[in-house]
């Protein structure tokens, strides 16, 4: 996987070597839109996991499989996050997008019977509020 360019306009190099073109003026901005369209299928591939564990628990194969997608598309997920942690933002939408991506993995680590605004500390608690400020003020 190779780096994407931070210009205005540019290829970003997603996981599994697309190139998806860009017009955004904040390559984070980019990054952070293949994240969200990268998170429904890691959800759900870790849904099917877990649903193959309740349905045939002792069918290690399809269950080995399972997991090695859902790992697979997690791992792309997190290089992601992690690009995204490394790459200069240079607009307030570039602020924000890393906002929503630290913001979307806190919630993923929170059961989801809990409410993450309450069950986190409030060192992460401090990222939605951030989040909810920035996006009231790029509004108006």
């Amino acid at each position: 996987m190779s780096h994407s360019r931070t210009r205005s306009t540019g290829t970003v190099i997603l996981p599994d070597a697309r190139r998806t073109p860009y017009r955004a003026a904040d390559p984070v901005v980019a990054l952070w839109g293949a994240a969200q369209r990268l998170h429904p299928r890691m959800d759900a591939a870790y849904d099917r996991v877990d649903s193959l564990f309740r349905e045939r628990p002792n069918d290690d194969t399809s269950i080995s499989k399972a997991h090695a997608e859902a790992d697979r598309l997690g791992q792309a997920y997190t290089d992601l996050c992690e690009r995204i942690c490394r790459t200069e933002a240079h607009t307030f939408k570039g602020v924000l997008a890393k906002l929503r991506c630290a913001a979307r993995c806190i919630r993923d680590t929170v059961p989801p019977t809990k409410d993450p605004e309450l069950a986190c500390d409030v060192e992460l608690r401090l990222v939605f509020s951030l989040e909810r400020d920035l996006e009231r003020l790029l509004a108006n």
